[in-house]
């Protein structure tokens, strides 16, 4: 069974970022630059557990700073039940927020097959004033 990498700093990195998991209506990125596709989620969002959203303070639409060890990027949140507490989940195919340019795959690797991770990352989030 799967078990997530343990993370080496819960206080400074309390969230699991996920990523890559593509839109139903795009092929990878090829056709989220089609005007009538892009339409359907035009602005890239991090889904964010309500529960999480209240303590910070978040709402819809609000922009928020997801914080790696190797940078930072905002997206508009984005609050659903589909996502645990203590996770984000981004959206692949947005060039202009590239999530796998905030992911330190090269310091995150299995212990056991050497893999690197490619998808997931402890991260912090703040609310942008």
């Amino acid at each position: 069974s799967y078990t997530p990498p343990i993370n080496p700093d819960p206080e400074k990195y309390p969230f699991m970022l996920c990523s890559g998991a593509r839109l139903p209506n795009v092929l990878h990125s090829r056709l989220h630059g089609s005007p009538w596709q892009r339409s359907l989620l035009p602005d890239p969002v991090v889904e964010i557990n309500p529960a999480d959203c209240e303590k910070m303070g978040i709402e819809n639409g609000d922009e928020i700073e997801i914080i790696t060890s190797i940078g930072s990027l905002t997206f508009k949140a984005n609050p659903t039940h589909t996502v645990n507490p203590g996770q984000l989940f981004v959206y692949h195919g947005y060039p202009e927020k590239d999530i796998n340019s905030i992911i330190p795959y090269r310091e995150l690797c299995d212990p056991y097959s050497g893999y690197p991770a490619y998808r997931s990352v402890y991260c912090a989030v703040r609310r942008v004033d």
